[in-house]
């Protein structure tokens, strides 16, 4: 077993090819840990670029995470809905939210 922290964005796609498609099962220095090739996977996989809606991609990425999950190819060890930071009175955030997770980087120090 692997402890792996899978770093995927806010839209899915080709890193998910990487870590889970039977092209990749086989290859040398690939990302597919697992060694994943099976073709309910790969169906999948190849459905995401297609999807015309974001319900059709939600259901989609649901049926590979139950997929990876009835398989064992992935088991979830921990989540948490919201980033936790530690920060100080004299470090400030943006004003304004976006859909991207918070980055250190654009926080900075107040006057």
């Amino acid at each position: 077993m692997i402890g792996y922290n899978y770093p995927f964005g806010l839209s899915p796609g080709i890193e998910l090819f990487r870590f889970f498609h039977s092209s990749n099962a086989d290859a040398p220095d690939n990302q597919n840990l697992a060694g994943v090739s099976n073709p309910v996977v790969d169906h999948l996989l190849e459905k995401i670029p297609h999807a015309q809606s974001q319900q059709e991609l939600e259901v989609i990425l649901k049926s590979l995470d139950r997929t990876l999950l009835w398989n064992y190819y992935a088991i979830p060890l921990w989540y948490h809905p919201r980033t936790r930071v530690a920060m100080r009175n004299h470090i400030r955030r943006p004003d304004t939210e976006t859909d991207f997770p918070v980055i250190i980087s654009s926080w900075w120090l107040a006057e």
